[in-house]
């Protein structure tokens, strides 16, 4: 870090503020200092610390308010729970946020007792229960690029061709949802799909949605700089595929207690440094 006094008390005063203003940082001081021991500049600090103090962070009560938002959405679009089915996008076998937030719904879309079958756990498994009119809610955690959504989409309409060939495409009612959801995610859904989404929180790039000119040409070239310092690779993740987040998504959030996605930028979640080093970080992820 810095030798510099007046910088040392700036430093103090970066993270005494964000300890205070963050609740969820509060225990989290050593990977904080961690964090900060990656900095060459000032700058890089003052970028860290803005960007921090804009990470949205999905507690209980956040996952509670965003189902009822998705109860009031189903019920704006007049989904019947006899002709409807919300299906999380986990692929078969394997758990993930899109599996733990359908069994929040589950608890929140009203009147429980008449949605409470309407709820599968992979699009697999829903092809069984299909009629032709019905209405299909295709559900995760939270919306990145968008991409993992459309790929379910497009892989659910060839399953549907092969296996319920009675069942023409053209007669269900798609719809996609999410907690939260990064803006260009939800665009390209839209764009690519013509279906509608909706998300109880809507996110902005970090960076580039919220600076522009030089200062935004400043502001990602000192990104790029403290990622210079993280590892090349890990766990046979290369660096390279998720610079400034997956996807180049830049995505502040995350879901308290639960894995970070992968489009939030790795300065905050990417274990190894150069030289194959230990990092603690402020954000987990598993692999």
């Amino acid at each position: 870090m810095i030798s510099n006094k007046n910088i040392d008390r700036e430093v103090f005063l970066d993270l005494y503020e964000l300890l205070n203003k963050r609740d969820w940082i509060s225990e989290l001081f050593q990977e904080l200092m961690n964090l900060w021991d990656l900095c060459d500049t000032r700058e890089q600090h003052k970028l860290l610390k803005e960007l921090i103090l804009n990470i949205e962070v999905l507690d209980s009560n956040g996952s509670r308010k965003a189902c009822r938002a998705i109860d009031r959405q189903v019920k704006d679009w007049g989904l019947e729970p006899s002709k409807t089915f919300f299906v999380a996008v986990a692929d078969p076998g394997k758990t993930d946020g899109s599996l733990v937030g359908l069994q929040q719904l589950e608890l929140e879309i009203q009147p429980i007792e008449e949605w409470e079958s309407r709820f599968i756990s992979h699009i697999p498994d829903s092809m069984d229960q299909l009629k032709s009119g019905n209405s299909i809610v295709f559900f995760d955690d939270f919306i990145g690029s968008g991409n993992k959504m459309v790929r379910k989409f497009n892989w659910f309409c060839d399953e549907l061709a092969k296996k319920c060939a009675h069942i023409e495409l053209s007669s269900l009612n798609i719809y996609f949802v999410s907690f939260a959801g990064m803006a260009f995610g939800i665009k390209h859904i839209q764009d690519t799909l013509g279906k509608p989404v909706f998300t109880e929180l809507t996110l902005l790039k970090g960076i580039s949605e919220r600076n522009t000119g030089v200062q935004l040409t400043e502001k990602l070239d000192e990104m790029n700089r403290l990622e210079a310092k993280l590892a090349d690779k890990y766990s046979s993740r290369d660096l390279q595929k998720y610079s400034l987040g997956y996807s180049k998504s830049e995505t502040l959030y995350f879901w308290e207690g639960y894995s970070c996605p992968n489009n939030v930028f790795p300065v905050f979640w990417w274990p190894k440094l150069k030289e194959d080093k230990e990092h603690r970080t402020i954000l987990k992820r598993a692999n």
